[in-house]
This record gives C-alpha cells, structure tokens and sequence, in this order.
C-alpha cells in the first residue's frame, strides 16, 4: 500500500484521514474490479486459493464510501486441531494438569481426566515441561517428537470432547481497513465460501457474530496442514485467470477435433 508523506504509523484505519481512507478504498475497489474473473467481484485476497486453505486473509468493500474491511479467515478445523495438540501435551509426563484456554474452543466437563484415560496406553513421549530451552542459534527448538502422535491425534479428535464455534468480530485497531477476524464451519476457505460469508456478514448488520451451536469434528474432517501458497498479487490473479481460461479453450478444441477425426474415420 502506498504511503503519503503524512502517513502516521499505528493510527487505525477509522482514525485516519479521509483522503487516506478515500486513496485506500478506491485502490481496493479497482483491484477487486481487475480480478473479478477469478474471484467473483466481491474480495481481493493474496492467497492462492487452491480448493483446501484453512486459513485466508482477504479484503473487501464495506456499504458505504471510504470503507472497507480486512478480514483474517480461519475455518473451525484450525482452532480444532490446536485443541487436540493442546490436549495432548496436558496427557504426557509432568505436564500442567489442565488444558490451556484457548479462543474459539470449549471443553467437557473434567477433560483432561477424559483425556487422560483415553491416551493411557499410548507412547506420548517424555516429560513435557513448561520452560523452553533454545537452539545454539537462539531459534526456537524442533517440537518434541511423540511416537503416537497420529493415533492420540485420532482418538482424541473423534471422542467428542472438544467443541468450537463458528463467529467472527471487529478488530478495530487495524491501519489500513476495519479489522476482521473470523472463523467458519466450511470444509475449506474457497471462492464460493469466502463470497458466502461476506454475504452473511452483511445480513448480519456488519456487527460481531457467535453461534450458539457447538461444533465437533471427525478425525478424517482434519488435515493439521497449512497452504503456504505463494503471494498472489491482483496482476497474478489475471494471469492465472487467463491461463485456466486458455487451458481450457485449448482443451475444448482439442476434444471438437479429436471427435471430427473419429466421425471421418466412421464414414
């Protein structure tokens, strides 16, 4: 985003002048207008979206003029898995007795006890401690191997024990568009998806949303996998649009000569 020579760090985006807001709105709204042949016309992401994203920050127009929204999507497997890591790491050796709490994500009654019985038999590695020990270098250390982490992983998610909940909220404090945070019960963050729910999110009045449903999920429902696609600029999009549309127009016709040939060898 370009910057003018008044531009003051920190300053969320509400607060700002209106020239800078009016300069940020009318930037977005002319990429999303480049990029509507791939993305539908309704938001303006970076992330290649490839049909199984967890995760996905976008932009889109907000109502009225000068306004729009940043928003950081995750569906409800992401906060699920972290969950069930979380509650692995309370059932091995000397670790703290409960699970820490976690947003999006609510436990049963007496978890880590459940946990626990559920997990007995399993190699869930060596004492689990509360201090961290860094690298030589002074990177993080290499997250301790757990011989039966697949397994514990699996009997844990599909015991019904853990619950997340579709919601999203306004986070004001952001530079450039009104923040947006969100969390959605959809397989995966796709065009289709990601258009849907800022439908939802306007039907909605724009304000902050919970679901009073609580949501728990199957082992085969979940990846533990991030896309670490690569920056998908609105330039990208076209090409890539382009591309598919080329791909299959080449594909179209190769199919219409290939049936000519067969129809002239018949005859």
């Amino acid at each position: 985003m370009k910057r003018d020579s008044n531009y003051r760090y920190g300053v969320p985006f509400g607060l700002r002048s209106r020239a800078q807001r009016k300069y940020a709105y009318i930037n977005l709204k002319n990429q999303i207008r480049l990029v509507t042949p791939a993305l539908g016309g309704k938001f303006m992401t970076d992330d290649l979206l490839d049909g199984a994203n967890t995760i996905v920050c976008a932009a889109f127009l907000g109502q009225k003029p000068s306004d729009y929204y940043r928003v950081a999507m995750q569906t409800t497997s992401v906060p699920y898995e972290d969950a069930i890591d979380e509650l692995i790491r309370t059932c091995r050796p000397s670790s703290l007795d409960q699970p820490s709490e976690m947003p999006h994500v609510r436990y049963c009654d007496d978890v880590a006890r459940i946990a626990r019985d559920l997990l007995k038999d399993l190699d869930l590695g060596g004492p689990s401690g509360i201090e961290i020990d860094f690298d030589d270098d002074g990177s993080w250390p290499a997250a301790p191997e757990i011989p039966d982490e697949a397994r514990a992983r699996q009997i844990l998610a599909d015991a019904g024990i853990v619950f997340v909940q579709e919601e999203w909220a306004l986070r004001p404090y952001y530079e450039w568009g009104t923040g947006l945070g969100a969390t959605l019960n959809v397989p995966a963050l796709t065009v289709e998806h990601i258009n849907s729910f800022i439908d939802r999110f306007f039907a909605c009045g724009c304000t902050n949303f919970q679901s009073e449903a609580n949501i728990s999920l199957k082992f085969e429902e979940l990846s533990w996998h991030f896309n670490d696609g690569p920056w998908m600029t609105a330039k990208d999009w076209v090409a890539l649009n382009n591309s598919t549309r080329d791909f299959v127009a080449s594909t179209d016709d190769t199919g219409i000569r290939e049936q000519e040939s067969r129809s002239d060898q018949v005859v």
